[in-house]
C-alpha cells in the first residue's frame, strides 16, 4: 500500500496494530468525508458533480485492482476540495 501512488487514492502514511485492533494512517483529508457531506448536502448537488465523484472513484478503484489491492471498506471515500 505504501507503494500506491495515484491521484484519486490517498497515500498511506502508516499502520497501527495491536492485539485487538488494526488501524491504517493516511493523511488528514479537510474535507470529510462523502458520506458526512451527502447528508448535510441532500438534494443539493447536480448530477454532473455526483458523476464526477463517481468516476473518480472508480478510476482510484480500477488503479487498486491494476496493482492487486483490495479495498475492502468502500464507504471510507473522503473529499479533498
Amino acid at each position: 500500500m505504501a507503494s500506491v501512488s495515484h491521484r484519486h487514492c490517498l497515500p498511506l502514511i502508516g499502520i497501527c496494530l495491536s492485539s485487538d485492533r488494526h488501524c491504517l494512517v493516511s493523511a488528514f483529508v479537510p474535507g470529510g468525508s462523502l458520506d458526512r457531506y451527502l447528508r448535510a448536502n441532500e438534494g443539493q448537488l447536480s448530477s454532473l458533480t455526483m458523476l464526477s465523484w463517481a468516476e473518480q472513484i472508480a478510476d482510484g478503484m480500477a488503479y487498486l485492482e491494476y496493482r492487486g489491492i483490495i479495498h475492502r471498506y468502500v464507504t471510507t471515500v473522503l473529499l479533498t476540495a
